[in-house]
């Protein structure tokens, strides 16, 4: 699943002015050049020699491998030496416009079947834990398995588009093992849930690359803050797994035996999202304090001093709202869209910056509009949590951002008199 998460990770690293590399080695997917789709599926063994597993692989230890990775294995019992396994994570950086589709969310993926051997392997080698559950499946149900494998590996079937929450690698098998056993897994968990969010599983996952993770905390829109039920939660393939294995089907449990292929010798994702709320606090309030002292200091190091820092907040906030604008109107990130983050980072915040370096009537009055405007939009973003009209958790950026640009609306009179008197609420 991680070169998916990369659909999701660079634009909210854009928008939050996080750093990551903007792409990757393809591990977790099978070699770009492996042709076996275009072979069957073990077309010369029977229904009923044919085993089948739900294969996962735990995070990793870099940005892209947070997430995990799963893959449908079909195996022959009486030859286990000839096993494949349908992968739905792979991409194609030679695919035209790749780069220009990857920013705009136009992202295609592709299933491939091929032998898993080396790739577990490398999971392996990389600390990451590699389980099989092997599935109690009537020779009618893997019939349909593999009917839909040859299906979504074939040419006019395997590309599809991608969606980091809802058609992922992992959604994929989901939809395969579900078609198998003819709608049962989505019957026993598409009515239950546990109250998490899209935004909590990302967090939770992504927590222990701190920038990757605030990036996706700022990008994610309130899209993503609705509760998921069980069947959604499969986009992450650790929980389908765990769906998986509370399957049954007439009382028989669907998972027969869990088989160890690789032990987790790195550390695994907390059970929780994190809790960061009396963070943002603290860090927004001594930002906030910092900025006054060091306005009322009278040395000329306090005043370079806040004038660096006066700049670095609103170009990072201006450039941060700039990027939530573009991924709003100018892609196809449905998760990023109508994100109330843009009205705590403002891309009013670089005509602010911008204005100030002029002179004259006319820069004074645009930095008294955008001083007008970011206020005016912190007080829309306060109702809204106030209010609870909006459903997005952005609460925490509100804390952080809300006591910095009022204390620089607040001071900006005192470095600037001549500021029209529209400034001075600020």
């Amino acid at each position: 699943m991680r070169s998916g998460w990369l659909a999701l990770a660079l634009p909210c690293l854009l928008a939050a002015a996080a750093v990551a590399p903007q792409a990757a080695a393809a591990a977790d997917n099978l070699p770009a050049g492996d042709t076996a789709a275009s072979a069957p599926l073990l077309a010369d063994v029977p229904d009923d020699r044919i085993e089948a597993g739900l294969l996962t692989i735990a995070p990793g230890a870099v940005y892209w491998q947070r997430f995990g990775h799963n893959a449908i294995v079909l195996r022959d019992r009486a030859a286990p030496a000839r096993v494949l396994a349908v992968n739905y994570g792979i991409f194609d950086f030679g695919e035209r416009n790749f780069l220009l589709n990857f920013l705009r969310g136009r992202m295609y993926y592709f299933a491939l079947a091929g032998d898993p051997r080396a790739e577990i392997a490398d999971y392996a080698a990389a600390g990451r834990g590699v389980e099989v559950q092997w599935l109690d499946l009537a020779p009618a149900q893997v019939a349909r398995l593999r009917a839909r494998l040859s299906r979504d590996t074939s040419a006019a079937h395997s590309r599809y588009r991608y969606d980091y929450f809802t058609r992922n690698c992992s959604t994929r098998v989901r939809d395969a093992l579900d078609f198998a056993v003819d709608g049962a897994l989505a019957r026993s968990s598409d009515t239950r849930s546990r109250g998490w969010t899209w935004r909590q599983q990302s967090l939770r996952l992504a927590r222990p690359d701190l920038p990757l993770a605030l990036g996706i905390h700022f990008g994610l829109a309130g899209y993503t803050d609705a509760p998921l039920s069980l069947w959604q939660e499969a986009f992450v393939p650790q929980r389908l797994a765990d769906a998986v294995g509370d399957l049954e089907i007439g009382g028989v449990a669907v998972v027969a035996r869990t088989e160890m292929l690789a032990p987790q010798r790195i550390a695994l994702p907390s059970d929780s999202p994190p809790a960061w709320r009396w963070a943002f606090v603290l860090v927004g309030a001594a930002l906030a304090i910092a900025l006054w002292l060091l306005q009322r200091g009278s040395t000329a190091l306090a005043r370079k001093a806040f004038a660096i820092a006066r700049g670095t907040i609103l170009a990072l906030c201006g450039i941060a709202g700039t990027g939530l604008l573009a991924l709003w109107l100018g892609t196809d990130h449905i998760a990023a869209h109508r994100n109330l983050n843009l009205l705590v980072a403002s891309p009013l915040c670089l005509l602010w910056l911008t204005a100030g370096f002029g002179r004259g009537r006319l820069a004074r009055r645009m930095v008294a509009l955008a001083i007008g405007g970011v206020l005016t939009s912190l007080v829309v973003a306060i109702w809204f949590a106030l209010t609870s009209a909006a459903r997005q958790d952005f609460a925490d950026w509100l804390l952080l951002l809300a006591p910095v640009l009022l204390v620089l609306a607040r001071t900006e009179r005192v470095r600037n008199p001549q500021l029209p008197d529209a400034s001075a609420a600020g």
